[in-house]
């Protein structure tokens, strides 16, 4: 009996760090079309590692004390980048992504000991695989991480838990809005739900102020109007 438990084990084992293998190669082998051909990783390239340098020379800091398309909380995977390497920061963003997507496959399997979500972990890959070498160029990277873990401490019952996961994907893209309206209309404490909401937006506001935010904290919003505006011009102007 032992020893059956024992095969049983090591197969899952196995398992566990095949999906983690295939992960790994579908990742690596997004960077490599995405270097071979075009410049998918462009926003990272000029633009990310452009706004850390601007934060370093000018000494202040975006979305804080300074205007920003973006709410300051995405400040943190581009600062996570640079501290990675700061000599190269494209390669500072891809260590970082590839380990961040690594451990969220990881954390998903139960680091080995939930292979029964085995074909979640395979759709988490497929997804991102087949959005392209953009999967891994852009902030959304760091929101999906955020929302695939509040799913799962959803689907454990964790309510409050699941929501601040939520809440602070939506601070970096607004895609997981979705994510928080779901977990809303299945939670059954309604009232619970979005009081743990406003008390997570409010440490998120205490911290920006902490570090000297001021009206710039929430440049953000009319910012984004304007992009969007810019985006539907043409066809606008077209129609």
């Amino acid at each position: 009996m032992a020893m059956r438990v024992a095969a049983v084990a090591s197969a899952l084992t196995r398992k566990f760090w095949f999906v983690l293998a295939i992960g790994l190669l579908a990742q690596l082998t997004l960077i490599w079309l995405g270097t071979a051909s075009g410049d998918p990783f462009g926003d990272v390239r000029y633009t990310y590692s452009a706004w850390v340098t601007s934060m370093i020379d000018h000494q202040y800091i975006l979305g804080i004390n300074e205007p920003w398309v973006y709410p300051f909380i995405a400040l943190i995977p581009l600062w996570l980048a640079h501290f990675a390497n700061p000599a190269d920061y494209m390669t500072g963003w891809f260590l970082v992504t590839v380990n961040l997507n690594m451990l969220t496959l990881a954390y998903l399997l139960g680091w080995g000991k939930k292979m029964e979500r085995a074909k979640s972990a395979w759709f988490l890959i497929a997804c991102i695989f087949l959005c392209g070498p953009v999967a891994l160029g852009r902030f959304e990277v760091f929101s999906l991480i955020l929302t695939v873990i509040g799913a799962i401490a959803l689907w454990n019952n964790k309510e409050a838990k699941s929501m601040q996961f939520f809440n602070l994907a939506a601070w970096i893209k607004v895609a997981p809005v979705a994510a928080l309206f779901t977990g809303f209309v299945i939670t059954e404490s309604k009232r619970k739900f979005i009081l743990n909401l406003v008390y997570g937006t409010a440490a998120i506001l205490l911290v920006g102020l902490a570090l000297g935010g001021n009206s710039s904290m929430f440049s953000f919003v009319g910012m984004q109007v304007v992009v969007v505006f810019r985006l539907n011009q043409p066809s606008l102007s077209s129609g």
